[in-house]
């Protein structure tokens, strides 16, 4: 580097450092996505975890990452790549690794518990990314589905809620005075009944 310096002993070590910027693994992990969107992977709910260790990566300032391929094995949770650190005038310089695959699904979750009877309210839902392994067949999908249902017994906060979970919401109770109404063209016929059993919106029900 025609510097003017010479080590005062044999034993004297001189260290140069070249300046240059850390890898995340958010920045391997995009670049992964990309590589199997571009092999027609699709992506969608797709999570990559790194099995990197606690090894960091370095590129120079100048230098450019990119993932030269990336193969998946035919289960479809493990993949392998090569890295590839790309610096105008320079070899380029790679490096393997190795990871999983796990695709998520979104579901609507409780954000409290519910006792049995409890009708779900908007304010009682929220929304989060599960395995797709965690979340069962009969799970409810559809947070429009959650509210305005009661717990069929009750329930605990995180999870996914089974539609076989839910029941509709009495909305009438069993002795509830109500109206019947008979509507023809040009007739109307109203009179009192009383509800012989309890039900919901929609329900069919002896008075």
């Amino acid at each position: 580097n025609k510097l003017s310096w010479r080590p005062a002993s044999m034993h004297e070590r001189t260290v140069v450092e070249r300046d240059s910027v850390a890898v995340t693994n958010d920045e391997i992990t995009a670049a992964v996505l990309m590589a199997l969107m571009q092999k027609g992977i699709p992506t969608e709910g797709l999570e990559v975890e790194l099995t990197l260790g606690t090894r960091q990566y370095y590129r120079p300032c100048e230098g450019q990452m990119q993932i030269d391929t990336v193969t998946v094995d035919p289960s479809g949770s493990r993949f392998a790549a090569i890295v590839a650190i790309v610096t105008p005038g320079e070899p380029r310089q790679t490096v393997a690794i190795t990871g999983r695959l796990q695709r998520t699904v979104g579901v609507p979750v409780l954000l409290r518990p519910l006792r049995s009877g409890e009708v779900i309210d908007e304010h009682a839902v929220g929304w989060v990314q599960l395995p797709d392994r965690q979340v069962s067949s009969n799970a409810v999908r559809d947070r429009r589905t959650l509210v305005g249902q009661s717990a069929r017994r009750a329930l605990a906060p995180g999870a996914p809620v089974l539609v076989s979970d839910l029941r509709p919401t009495q909305t009438l109770a069993k002795g509830q005075p109500v109206t019947l109404l008979l509507q023809l063209p040009g007739m109307q016929l109203t009179a009192r009944g009383i509800a012989l059993e309890a039900g919901a919106i929609g329900a069919t029900i002896p008075v």
